[in-house]
């Protein structure tokens, strides 16, 4: 049998790691929170324990379909491109994406069990927990040599450029559970998250009403908005109507008939300048209260990921 050929690793040098790169491990850092809920169920599974099937099946839920749908693909891109550059990397990243496809397909497989079991279906505890156990080693295998290995050679061998094309082609697609705005079906997992964490009870309830208060905040600023912009229009057509009356009468006093000719067009100018004043006015304010609106959401999932960070390890 012929011996198998060993995969160096090259040194990495201190630098920035590129935004693509850093994105795909802080990914891995959230999947792996996951994986060790599952493994939870799973011990529990195995020794008859009382089973959260609920909180089993959101996990799955997440692992079926953000990674397969938006994580994987980035990472094939990365792979191609890998490839192309570094072609003793090519027998890992052929199992690597084979590994894509297989994740993909049990996920899926024990998404549906779990929630068949969750609606009365009798299912064997044995066999679940058996199976539970090999997706958890092998997707922490998979992510391990994708985190130590693969990822570290991309680090070395990729340029600047090329970091820039996959940057290019990255879809950016908002995370339903790491992301701003945690969708409905799994706030649930995200509290369970959260006081994994080591966030203390009050911290969760915090959360709740800085979620709240930022909705209000949301209101408020609309709201204070809306009657900005209404304020701008009204100065801006009262400006108008008093510089078009200034410029009428000064118009009329002088007598002259070239100016008076004149008159309606520089009445239009006078309109139109206070228009794209106005405007520029409002798109300055909408775009301040974007931002207002956005900063309450953002300091939530910034301070997750911070935990996150510090419970794996930057």
């Amino acid at each position: 049998m012929a011996k198998s050929q060993k995969i160096e690793t090259p040194e990495v040098e201190d630098e920035e790691v590129p935004e693509f790169l850093a994105t795909l491990r802080d990914e891995h850092r959230y999947f792996q929170s996951l994986l060790d809920i599952a493994r939870e169920q799973q011990e529990l599974l195995e020794n008859k324990g009382d089973v959260d099937l609920d909180i089993l099946q959101d996990v799955l839920q997440y692992l079926s379909e953000y990674p397969d749908d938006y994580h994987h693909p980035r990472e094939n891109l990365m792979f191609t491109r890998l490839r192309e550059v570094d072609g003793g990397s090519g027998r890992l990243l052929d199992r690597l994406l084979a590994g894509h496809h297989e994740m993909e397909k049990e996920s899926n497989r024990l998404y549906f069990t779990v929630m068949r079991a969750n609606n009365g279906e009798n299912i064997r505890r044995r066999k679940l927990s058996e199976d539970l156990n090999r997706f958890v080693e092998g997707y922490e295998k998979h992510m391990d040599d994708e985190d130590n290995v693969i990822f570290l050679r991309a680090l070395n061998a990729l340029s600047d450029k090329d970091w820039a094309e996959l940057d290019d082609g990255m879809e950016h697609v908002e995370d339903p559970l790491f992301g701003a705005r945690v969708r409905r079906r799994y706030r649930h997992l995200a509290n369970v998250l959260e006081a994994r964490l080591g966030v203390a009870k009050r911290d969760l309830i915090a959360a709740e009403y800085l979620s709240l208060g930022a909705l209000i905040d949301s209101m408020i600023t609309i709201s204070e908005t809306t009657i900005n912009i209404s304020y701008i229009l009204r100065d801006r057509t009262g400006q108008t109507l008093r510089e078009n009356f200034a410029t009428a009468r000064d118009t009329v006093k002088s007598g002259k008939f070239v100016e008076i000719v004149k008159l309606p067009s520089r009445l239009n100018k006078n309109a139109l300048d206070n228009v794209r004043d106005g405007f520029k006015e409002t798109k300055d304010l909408v775009r301040k209260a974007a931002e207002d609106i956005r900063t309450p959401y953002n300091m939530r999932v910034d301070t997750l990921k911070d935990i996150l960070r510090e419970d794996f390890g930057s």
